[in-house]
Parts: structure tokens; sequence; C-alpha cells
């Protein structure tokens, strides 16, 4: 049938690429596990204000350039110590204290991921493996019709398997078990290796320059005299703190689903940036692929990549 010959020819074409990537896949699995465990990960950060975490650093060091919040719940910031040297460390927001430095990536797991995106061979390779995830999709696609023939219609889909080859009986367990999070993995994939060569339009993002541009703000365009009492942690990815004491210059937040920039005297919003389902689904890819932050999640993805294998 059509549907068996695409199933194999796809996976016949691919299999190389999709064997690097569910090996790889399966060892990057094992980074936000083990990162869950770690002294520097908070929890509640959704019971943890931005205006609490300022004032608890700013009273451990002279000055803050950032505060960054990272996928797995660490929460890290790049200060000035009073010895006047630039630091990036982890810090708990609640107390100020420093947590530790920040290391560099691990050479092992930058290693797996350079292999893991692009095979060492840069964007041609970020290509193959592109590619290789849109055939998955399609594999795990064929492969459903397959299994619902094989098993009596698509409401008999989860029935006992009667195949009693080893090979072909597992085969079909695991497809259908790992359906969807391996249509998730190759989609996600795809999505990122499209942006990443700038296939999607890029968004573009329109400030008020009235707003901007004078000391009076616009009251239309003022959301809270005190935003940083009313966003937590939680919410927030990143903040950049202003670089000079001028009026114009802002705070910066990059916050789950927008940007925003505070008058650094009013405390007032002065600009909001909405993010468009292009910027949104980019971050969603990339949490699904990566299983940044969510251990069930990147377990199922170790269990996904194995059944691949």
């Amino acid at each position: 049938s059509i549907w068996r010959y695409s199933h194999f020819f796809l996976a016949l074409v691919s299999a190389i690429f999709i064997l690097i990537a569910s090996i790889t896949g399966s060892l990057l699995a094992f980074e936000p596990i083990s990162e869950a465990s770690k002294s520097y990960v908070i929890p509640n950060l959704d019971t943890i204000y931005i205006s609490d975490t300022i004032e608890n650093l700013e009273h451990k060091f002279p000055e803050v350039l950032e505060i960054e919040v990272l996928p797995n719940n660490s929460v890290k910031a790049l200060v000035f110590t009073k010895d006047g040297i630039s630091k990036n460390i982890y810090i708990n927001p609640v107390t100020g204290n420093n947590l530790g430095d920040v290391p560099s990536k691990s050479k092992f797991f930058s290693f797996i991921i350079n292999l893991h995106r692009s095979l060492f061979l840069k964007s041609i390779g970020r290509i193959f493996v592109g590619v290789a995830s849109l055939f998955l999709c399609f594999i795990a696609v064929t492969g459903l019709f397959l299994i619902a023939r094989r098993q009596g219609g698509f409401n008999k889909l989860y029935t006992k398997v009667l195949e009693t080859n080893f090979a072909k009986r597992y085969h079909v367990i695991l497809g259908r078990l790992f359906l969807v999070p391996i249509i998730i993995i190759a989609a996600t994939g795809v999505y990122l290796c499209a942006e990443k060569f700038s296939l999607l339009s890029e968004p573009i993002f329109h400030t008020n320059s009235k707003a901007i541009n004078s000391d009076v703000l616009d009251e239309n365009i003022i959301l809270s005299p005190s935003v940083f009492e009313s966003i937590t942690l939680q919410e927030l990815r990143k903040l950049t703190f202003p670089f000079s004491d001028d009026s114009y210059d802002y705070f910066e937040l990059a916050l789950n689903d927008r940007e925003i920039l505070v008058h650094q005297y009013s405390g007032k919003v002065v600009s909001v940036l909405p993010y468009p389902f292009v910027k949104l689904a980019s971050l969603w890819s990339s949490k699904l692929h990566t299983g940044q932050g969510n251990i069930l999640w990147s377990v199922i993805l170790l269990l996904a990549s194995f059944s691949l294998l």
C-alpha cells in the first residue's frame, strides 16, 4: 500500500539522521532532569515579585545590570560586586544571596548539542536535521494509518496487539504509545530549524514614540504605576536595567507573552510589545523540544527518544 511504501521509504532515507538525533536527544534529556536537583533552583517563583527581588539584590550589590529567570526555575543576575568586579551569578531572590557563579556550558553537552543540531556541518547539517525531522513527522502519520489498518480501524487503535514477532510487536506498541510525543519532537524540530533559517516572518515591534520621547507619559498606555509590584518571577524571562541615569533610558522586561518598557523614575509602563504568534510558537517549540523546566516532560522525551531507537 502507499502508506507502507511511504513509511518504509521515509525511514530508509532519514534513518541515519534520526538515529543520531535519537541518541543525542536521549542524552540531552538528562540535562534538565539533572538540573532539577541543583541547589540554585528556586521553588514558588509565582509568589516572589520583581520589586522584592530588586530590593534584596540592591542590599547585597552596588549595581545590578540584569536579572534572568531560566527555564529550570533558577534565577541568575549580572551584578557588580563591592570590589567593582562584574559577576554572573545564581541568586536567591528572597534573600539576595549569591548561590554561586554561573558555570560555562559543559563541554560534553556542548558537543552533544552541536551534533544534535547540525552534525558539526553548520548550516548544511541543520538542513539535513530539519529535513529528517520533517520526514519523521510523515513517518509518524503513515505509521498511524498502518497501525490502524493492522488493528482493524482507528477505533481499535489501542486494542491488544496480536503480532507474535518481537520486533514487529514492540514496533507497534511503542509506536502508538509515543506517537504524540514523537510528532511534537519532530514538529518543533522543524519549526526551530525554519526559524533558524529565517523562513518564518520576523515579528516587528512598534513602540509609542510619543511616550518614549516625552517626559509627560501618555495616560492611555500607562498600565500600572508600580509594575514591578504586580509581576512575579514566574512571568519574567529577563529584566535589563537602564544603562544610564537618562530619563529616556528604560527598564526592559521580557515576559512570557510580551515585552514592556518601564520608566526608571516614575515606574510607569511607557510601551507594551505583545508577542505575535510566531514569537510565542518559537518559545513554546523550544520548551517542548528541550523539556527545560519540566521534569515529567523531560522523562517523556527521554522515553520517546529510546522508542525511536
